[in-house]
């Protein structure tokens, strides 16, 4: 026994596939748009510093911050004992790539740092206080 299939059935099947596929392409196309003014929107992560702390000692308190330049670095670490404390930041293959000493209470700031991924360590009286990774974008 054979079936007939209404016409009026397959014409309003065939119009809501394509009414959907008319809305998926929009909707599709309307994204790529955003994203793109997003992209160009995201200027702020150029010339940025991104700091993620892995270790942290809480008797401490180490502050990292970007100055008014690009690819700056400002450190401060705040401490009631007047103790001198040491930054190392390693770049990914071990390479020393900065040292320098930062008396307590005081601001050490880098300039210019060289895009890429770095580590650093802060050390107290050959304690280390601090680990952590820097990427210079």
């Amino acid at each position: 026994m054979k079936k007939i299939i209404p016409e009026k059935k397959t014409s309003l099947q065939f119009c809501l596939t394509v009414l959907a596929a008319l809305f998926m392409m929009v909707v599709f196309s309307s994204a790529n748009v955003s994203s793109g003014n997003l992209k160009k929107n995201c200027s702020f992560v150029k010339d940025s510093i991104f700091v993620n702390k892995l270790s942290v000692n809480k008797n401490y308190s180490i502050r990292f911050s970007s100055g008014d330049l690009p690819r700056k670095l400002l450190i401060t670490i705040n401490k009631e004992q007047k103790k001198n404390y040491h930054f190392y930041m390693f770049d990914t293959d071990g390479v020393l790539k900065a040292q320098i000493d930062i008396p307590g209470n005081e601001n050490i700031s880098f300039v210019n740092i060289e895009k890429g991924n770095y580590y650093y360590e802060i050390l107290c009286d050959e304690e280390k206080i601090e680990v952590g990774k820097l990427m210079v974008r």
